[in-house]
């Protein structure tokens, strides 16, 4: 996109020139005393010149058209690439905060799991069964009350 808005701005800067060139004659030839106001040569030059003039300057405006429309472009995806800049730094920032979330929730569950351990530990150190989920039948009572 920005070589094409240099390139046309080079295209009009040249454009430019030679519509000032033009002017320039046409300023040379209308300046020109008239000894021969019929003189078909003349006028057919003035005529080309003029019409030159006109071409060129209509070429200018369109082109001018074209560079600004493409500067309007330029300008607003220059807004919108900073606005997602912004969106993936604050993504990047919410994702940072949400692996420190994690990893302190790992270490928590981790230590949660070594005292869970250590108490098993105890408690069979002290005699009693270790309860586990794959020992555990439901408890019966043998004796019945008389």
């Amino acid at each position: 996109m920005l070589a094409e808005l240099q390139r046309l701005q080079a295209l009009i800067d040249t454009l430019t020139r030679t519509l000032q060139e033009a002017r320039v004659e046409n300023e040379a030839l209308a300046a020109r005393p008239t000894a021969a106001p019929e003189d078909p040569k003349l006028r057919e030059t003035l005529a080309k010149s003029l019409e030159r003039t006109r071409q060129l300057e209509q070429e200018v405006s369109n082109l001018t058209g074209r560079y600004e429309s493409l500067a309007l472009a330029n300008q607003t995806m220059s807004t919108e690439m900073e606005r997602l800049a912004n969106e993936l730094a604050q993504h990047a920032l919410a994702k940072q905060a949400l692996i420190t979330e994690r990893d302190a929730l790992l270490q928590k569950n981790d230590h949660a799991k070594r005292k869970v351990e250590a108490i098993i530990q105890r408690l069979a150190s002290l005699g009693q069964p270790a309860p586990s989920s794959t020992d555990a039948e439901p408890a019966t009572d043998t004796e019945s009350p008389t």
